[in-house]
């Protein structure tokens, strides 16, 4: 299910209220279709081109905490910004992208509705910035802090041998940390995957 965004009273339950303002004429800038979706396994937001008479679309989790849902909302614009300029010309989340999302993001109105925390791993973020705030594991912890009743747990903090479970209830047990992923094996089919440190799951 989705739901469509089209004014400042639908974004502000999601978003600090000193920032509506901001969004909001994005939003009325851009003619964006913005709409909200429920929580997605493989991703929190995304970026769709005008394509055969379509226009700019964005889509972003309903279920993120209001600074999360702001980031990801945001790191999606920066596409869209970046198409009227370049439309399909250079790489999606090329050096053209990583402009456009730090010169939102240094924007002071944007700057100033964070917490002292968030501004901190932000600009570590900025200095290396990824395809995905959800890869920056020190990033996705600061955010926990503002999750409600949140009892998830980073599988970068697992070691090995302990045993997690993911949102569809599958079980896995961490074998072994890699450079960039950790290997674990399901425990129904003992079949081997890879996950990204900063997934969080439930421990078992």
């Amino acid at each position: 299910m989705s739901k469509q965004i089209v004014s400042a009273e639908d974004i502000s339950p999601y978003i600090p209220a000193s920032v509506v303002p901001f969004v909001t004429q994005l939003i009325n800038h851009t003619g964006v279709d913005l709409r909200l979706k429920n929580k997605r396994k493989t991703k929190l937001g995304d970026y769709r081109a005008p394509y055969n008479g379509t226009g700019h679309r964005i889509t972003v989790n309903n279920d993120l905490n209001q600074y999360q849902f702001l980031i990801t909302l945001l790191h999606e614009f920066a596409h869209l910004l970046n198409w009227n300029k370049h439309e399909s010309k250079v790489k999606s989340h090329g050096e053209e992208w990583k402009q456009e999302f730090k010169t939102i993001l240094n924007n002071d109105v944007v700057k100033d509705c964070f917490p002292d925390d968030i501004k901190e791993a932000l600009d570590k973020h900025l200095l290396k910035l990824r395809s995905s705030c959800s890869l920056d594991i020190e990033l996705q912890r600061v955010f926990f802090n503002y999750d409600e009743s949140s009892s998830k747990v980073f599988i970068a903090d697992l070691s090995n041998g302990m045993t997690f479970a993911i949102d569809n209830g599958r079980e896995f047990l961490v074998i072994k940390k890699l450079r960039k992923r950790l290997k674990c094996r399901e425990i129904s089919s003992n079949r081997i995957y890879l996950f990204n440190p900063a997934h969080a799951v439930n421990l078992v």
